[in-house]
């Protein structure tokens, strides 16, 4: 992260929307080809106020000054104001072209006249004084640096200040325009960030320390999420990138998947010290607690980061670079847990045993009660949760998509206030080229071709969001009339091509160069607008365009500019991240099938976490909140974290109820040993994530508590509807398919596996309960309720019937005999059955056979099929012991 020969920082935050905008878009060529020939639409716009008006020496005065020092600034090009910007009129039969005026007059009537001719001046008025005269306008042109260069230079601010220095007492400053509001904006944003990640960091120590009631355990799991975040940032400066306005929630999604792996990693080893009977002998706490939870942080790492690494499709370079950063971020939180954590846990000295304090207990009474419940009520359980995803449906069609840079600042903020009162005094603050095209030269010096700009021109101001409009036709109609005495009557397009060439010829100047290129075929009308969302900004654009496509076949019109480009981009990445969540289901839903072996247990374990995702896009509906660049984050984090607490679920249940046999039981033992964690670290990310609500930007605030909400939501979830499902169900995962052992070639052996696989045997057999018993123990006893089958693994058992007092055998079973058919279809059993040594057995029941068919249907099938053949076996052999 640091250059060793310079000592620089090779980490940067890049706050500029420019940064965010396609590269290689059409619509960003178009714009940088306008920009070329007309310059650039990005001004700051400074507006001097003072009640008495500023038709005055000493505010004019002050006005001029102000001008010629902000062009001293470095990194602007030039100052067009009341004192600068030239104006039309006629002296002495001629047209004079000139500045208002030159030397500051101090005779009240010349004063008054000039308060006259500026608010009557079309060009003036609404863009360098207001209709009242009491507020002026300074529009402040930039040289085209990079908005990060502009920001670190704080050229904003500097104008401003220069402002402030040379108005009078009594006066009022207001800045605003895209390149402050932006800066703005990155330095509230770096400095929430500077004070929101400590304070995430002393959350997740103070739930730690409530969690685990010790140093190491408060320790190991911030250290832990400490080294992952800098992994994270060092891997981001490696291949050479920067965060920007979206890429800054890395590091706080980083942090939270990082604390709740680690939590895990602590919380399993604390419970391998109360619990030392289980595991090997002689194994450390660290090792034996990092056996339980290898598994699922494993596999709930890879998922994760397969959903995020899925959102670098998007073809926007932001959503690339989150998706990219997030999934470094979650892998090296991952190794982070599985590797550091447990190293040094370790290598310190395992304390004692813990007693179950009374509040242990209790805790342990209450999620054992929650589980009850979640068996009892599950039918409930499961309805509640379609009523949600219903409500959630319908308010998901009142999303709103917009990005609203200054309504993003509290209401009582500097920039806040600025724009308003700009945007009431003046003529708007962000600007947007409204481009005409025609395939020939000379085309704009025709009088018919000039009428359609003017045309427009009208139409664009009868629009509610726009204040003026300024093109070609305003100036040649200034220098008409002025040729003409300033009779009012001229103030019109000439008749004739000819006089248009000629007053251009002498009465143009640099000015009509921003309006119309060198051949005048291209021309363009600069509108200054109120609309600053990105909402607002597409809906005047579509409104534009439409109004364009009525021009005639050989004039084409378009819309562009900075503002119309941050708006498209800005909505695409709040479009892309709710598109590309589309990709990360699918990632998760491919990962969670393979894991769990079934495409049907792949969605069942789906739908707990697409239930808070689809909650998340409900609370927007409702609330009201826009879908935007930052809030449209929420989604991909809460689906990671839904995820991984999933699959600590699944697994722990996966494993409790095969060893108890009891699908119930599983339920209880996986919420009694998941809930507690899964609690704490859902504590810990709804309190870090509210702090964000403090922040002094709403984006960043409606985040925050978007993402508190949408996780505790989740963690409802997790701990009610995720049981509810599991109650019924057998989970089997790839691990115990691949590690389950049922002796050599299974399928071979096992007459019941015949045409099977290894691994589909191996499926088979987790649908079922595996039982293992000891020499001597009885199976089955005659007259005992039962329908249920064993096939024999490894061992061996005999079954017989007691006559007149005497033990009869019947028969010896060893591997791939099926024992207790008979039981399958009468419900009772006709004969003893023990073992004679150390026996594995493979225990089905009729339930078991129709979750099977449901699942599995092929495989089903062949069982079905060879369960046929070994009951006709078994029939033909009965048959011919009668015979004889």
């Amino acid at each position: 992260m640091i250059d060793f020969d310079t000592g620089e920082p090779r980490l940067y935050l890049d706050p500029a929307v420019d940064s965010m905008l396609p590269t290689e878009d059409e619509g960003r060529a178009y714009y940088d080809r306008i920009r070329r020939i007309f310059g650039s639409d990005e001004t700051l716009l400074l507006a001097v106020h003072h009640p008495d008006g500023v038709f005055t020496s000493e505010m004019l005065a002050a006005i001029q000054r102000i001008g010629e020092r902000v062009e001293e600034i470095e990194g602007i090009h030039h100052v067009v104001s009341l004192a600068t910007a030239p104006i039309m009129r006629s002296a002495d039969g001629e047209l004079e072209i000139s500045p208002l005026f030159g030397t500051v007059p101090t005779d009240p009537d010349r004063l008054d006249e000039l308060r006259k001719e500026a608010i009557e001046n079309p060009l003036f008025k609404g863009s360098l004084v207001s209709d009242d005269g009491r507020t002026a306008g300074i529009l402040v042109y930039l040289m085209g640096l990079p908005e990060l260069e502009f920001t670190e230079k704080e050229i904003d601010l500097q104008v401003q200040a220069v402002a402030e220095e040379e108005v009078p007492a009594g006066s009022s400053v207001w800045l605003t325009g895209g390149p402050h509001i932006k800066s703005q904006t990155a330095r509230f944003l770096i400095r929430d960030l500077s004070i929101i990640i400590p304070l995430c960091f002393l959350v997740m120590a103070a739930i730690a320390l409530v969690s685990f009631r010790s140093f190491r355990g408060v320790a190991i799991p911030v250290s832990t999420i400490g080294i992952a975040l800098l992994w994270t940032l060092a891997g981001v400066a490696d291949i050479g990138q920067s965060l920007n306005l979206v890429t800054t929630a890395v590091p706080l999604l980083v942090l939270v998947v990082g604390f709740a792996y680690a939590v895990h990693v602590v919380s399993t080893y604390y419970e391998a010290i109360d619990h030392p009977e289980e595991g090997g002998d002689g194994d450390s706490a660290a090792y034996r607690g990092l056996m339980h939870v290898v598994l699922p942080t494993l596999l709930a790492g890879v998922t994760t980061a397969a959903g995020f690494l899925s959102i670098t499709t998007s073809n926007l370079g932001a959503i690339k670079e989150f998706g990219l950063y997030c999934t470094i971020g979650v892998v090296a939180s991952m190794v982070a847990s599985l590797t550091f954590a447990p190293a040094l846990l370790s290598l310190l000295e395992e304390p004692a045993a813990r007693t179950a304090s009374k509040e242990a207990g209790v805790i342990d009474r209450l999620l054992s009660a929650l589980a009850n419940f979640n068996v009892r009520h599950r039918v409930g359980i499961l309805v509640m949760g379609g009523v949600i995803a219903l409500v959630a449906l319908v308010g998901m069609t009142r999303i709103k998509i917009s990005t609203d840079f200054v309504s993003n600042f509290d209401e009582n903020s500097t920039v806040r206030r600025s724009y308003q009162a700009v945007s009431d005094s003046l003529s708007g603050a962000s600007q947007i080229y409204v481009v005409l095209e025609t395939d020939y030269r000379d085309a704009w010096r025709e009088p018919a071709n000039l009428a359609l700009i003017e045309d427009l021109q009208e139409w664009l101001e009868k629009q509610p969001e726009i204040g003026v409009s300024t093109s070609i036709v305003d100036y040649l109609k200034l220098i008409n009339r002025g040729f003409n005495h300033d009779d009012p009557d001229f103030y019109r397009i000439p008749a004739s091509k000819r006089l248009v060439t000629q007053l251009l010829f002498f009465g143009g100047g640099d000015e009509i160069e921003r309006f119309v290129d060198s051949q005048y075929q291209v021309a363009t009308a600069l509108v200054r607008t109120t609309a600053v969302d990105s909402g607002a900004v597409s809906a005047l654009v579509a409104r534009i365009e439409q109004r364009l496509e009525e021009l005639p076949m050989h004039v084409e019109g378009r819309v562009t500019g900075n503002t119309v480009l941050v708006a498209d981009t800005i909505d695409d990445i709040a479009y892309g991240q709710a598109l590309s969540l589309a990709t990360a289901f699918i990632a998760i839903f491919a990962i969670l099938a393979v894991l769990f072996t079934s495409f049907r247990m792949g969605f069942m374990a789906l739908i707990p976490n697409a239930l808070p995702v689809l909650v998340y896009f409900g609370a927007l509906g409702w609330s009201g909140i826009t879908l935007n660049a930052t809030t449209g984050l929420v989604a991909c984090l809460v689906l990671g974290i839904a995820v991984d607490d999933t699959i600590h679920f699944f697994t722990r249940f996966s494993a409790a109820a095969k060893e108890r046999a009891d699908a119930s039981v599983g339920v209880r033992e996986a919420i009694v040993h998941v809930g507690r964690p899964v609690t704490y670290t859902s504590i810990a990310l709804v309190l870090g994530f509210s702090i964000l609500l403090f922040s002094t930007l709403k984006n960043q605030a409606e985040f925050g508590g978007l993402a508190a909400f949408t996780l505790g939501f989740a963690w409802l979830v997790d701990m009610t509807f995720t049981p509810a499902i599991a109650a019924r169900l057998k989970v089997v995962t790839i691990w115990e398919v691949l590690s389950l052992d049922l002796g050599e070639e299974p399928q071979k052996a096992i007459p019941l596996f015949a045409g099977l696989s290894k691994t589909q045997a191996r499926i088979a057999a987790l649908m079922t309960d595996i039982i293992d018993m000891r020499p001597g123990e009885q199976l089955i006893e005659v007259g005992q309720k039962g329908r249920g089958f064993y096939v024999v693994i490894e061992g061996e058992l005999v079954s017989h019937l007691m006559k007149n007092g005497k033990r009869v055998d019947l028969a010896r079973h060893g591997r791939g005999d099926v024992v207790g058919e008979v039981g399958l279809f009468r419900g009772e059993r006709t004969a003893n059955v023990h073992c004679v040594d150390q026996v594995r057995l493979v225990y089905f029941e009729p339930e078991d056979m129709d979750r099977l068919r449901r699942r599995y249907p092929r495989i089903a099938a062949q069982v079905f099929s060879n369960l046929g053949q070994v009951l006709a076996g078994r029939l033909a052999a009965a048959t011919a012991r009668l015979d004889v």
